[in-house]
């Protein structure tokens, strides 16, 4: 290592030893308390609104990322590298808050009045969808709001507090609203969970909000307002993630067009179990993003390399001990959480979480394509690996029910994952790959040995 790059070197290391520990105990608060409100969901609602609820929370994550549209991403990007180059930031935040406030208002009005009701009629067939149109948008409006603070808060290198604002300080308020609610007995709808949502996401929000205000306080005097800039990088992510995310969620949109709600519920239950073996990724994926685009602005590609394949180690490796004791005790494990109906999704809970472990010994492709200008091929990846995961669960649900719709889901991301790890590889220059030989970068890089 030259001596101009050692003081980087060291100042990352220590921001994502820190950032790290932050970010594990946010995401790790998240996921259990995440898993622990769904369980109470499951005996607070009979199936069919558990299925209902979950169509709804599967248009809310779409709904989140065309308001956002990649403006949260374009806005860390555009602050780590400003913070390395020591350029202005006030005017690309006025801009980016700007733009949020617009889409959430046009698509929030067009969702209430218009597409939640056809969705309920038309797609679905659950007057309840429709019904509840109205705080469905209100739901995802107040996301991408919570979204974009957090990374906000990343571009800042607050990955810890990002961590806690990024679902977390939600997730521990409805599980505590949910639990006293179930040790008394009380009759619960989903519009009053929806509603216990929303008020959940405007507490986290201002709580956001107080601290960038801190944060902000030494550029909040420049001048202007820059659109242009969080535009053109932020609409490209746009249109991969929601091609990554609207392929996901397609798969729970089949169920719902041709299976019952309680199926819907079971897939649900089962895939939210299976995210909690994702907490190691999770928790990188909220750390490294930031680092890499100021690496990449300082052109340090060596470096970056070292980053990405010490995080897909320190990942996989938990992860694949979470996976092997979630797929040997999938059914008991599924019933004991959520109850004993909902364990007939044990082999749904396999084909996902074969999936996420895939996922996992590919290391974070994505978020290297993502911060290197590569948009297009993360694109290209999105459209390929939807068809095919998409073409799989038509296939088979027929035939076998969720179990097809499941298979078809892992399908997508194995496919997704591959091909980003390839384009990584052939166009970056860079093998993102958990191995075994990271491990000693891993040790030197946290600090686990006295020797560089």
């Amino acid at each position: 290592m030259s001596e101009g790059s050692a003081p980087v070197a060291a100042g990352l290391s220590q921001r994502l030893r820190r950032g790290g520990i932050w970010a594990l105990t946010g995401k790790a608060a998240f996921v259990v308390a995440t898993l622990a409100w769904n369980a109470l969901l499951t005996r607070l609602l009979t199936e069919q609104e558990v299925g209902a609820f979950y169509l709804i929370t599967s248009i809310v994550l779409v709904g989140e990322l065309l308001v956002l549209g990649g403006l949260n991403q374009a806005a860390m990007r555009l602050i780590a590298a400003r913070k390395a180059t020591e350029d202005t930031l006030a005017p690309l935040i006025r801009g980016s808050i700007l733009l949020l406030g617009g889409f959430g208002l046009a698509f929030g009005v067009g969702y209430a009045l218009w597409i939640g009701p056809w969705l309920g009629e038309r797609v679905f067939h659950s007057p309840l969808i429709g019904e509840l149109a109205d705080l469905t948008a209100l739901w995802f409006g107040l996301r991408a709001a919570q979204t974009f603070a957090a990374f906000l808060l990343r571009g800042f290198h607050r990955v810890g507090l990002a961590a806690f604002f990024d679902g977390t300080t939600t997730a521990l308020l409805m599980a505590l609203v949910l639990l006293s609610l179930y040790l008394r007995s009380t009759p619960v709808e989903v519009r009053e969970v929806l509603l216990l949502l929303s008020g959940a996401l405007v507490c986290s929000i201002l709580l956001a909000l107080a601290i960038l205000r801190r944060q902000g306080d030494s550029t909040a005097r420049t001048p202007g307002v820059r659109i242009l800039e969080p535009l053109r990088i932020g609409l490209p992510l746009a249109a991969l993630a929601l091609t990554s995310v609207g392929a996901n969620e397609a798969h729970i949109w089949i169920a719902g067009i041709f299976l019952a709600h309680a199926d819907i519920a079971i897939y649900g239950a089962a895939s939210r179990l299976g995210k909690f073996i994702q907490m190691p990724q999770l928790v990188l994926t909220g750390v490294i993003p930031s680092s890499i685009a100021e690496l990449y602005a300082l052109q340090r590609k060596r470096q970056i390399q070292e980053v990405l394949q010490v995080a897909a180690t320190l990942s996989f490796i938990p992860t694949l001990f979470g996976a092997i004791v979630l797929c040997l005790a999938a059914r008991g494990i599924l019933g004991f959480v959520f109850g004993e109906s909902y364990a007939d999704g044990w082999f749904v809970l396999i084909s996902l979480v074969g999936g996420h472990l895939f996922s996992s010994a590919m290391g974070f492709p994505g978020v290297l394509l993502a911060m290197t200008d590569h948009q297009n091929l993360l694109f290209k990846t999105g459209v390929i690996s939807s068809v095919t995961g998409i073409s799989v669960s038509l296939a088979l649900v027929k035939a076998m029910g969720i179990d097809g719709v499941a298979l078809g889901a892992a399908s997508g991301k194995i496919c997704q994952n591959f091909l980003m790890w390839h384009y990584c590889r052939t166009r970056v220059g860079i093998d993102t790959r958990a191995s075994l030989t990271s491990l000693g970068k891993a040790g030197r890089f946290l600090g686990l040995r006295a020797t560089d």
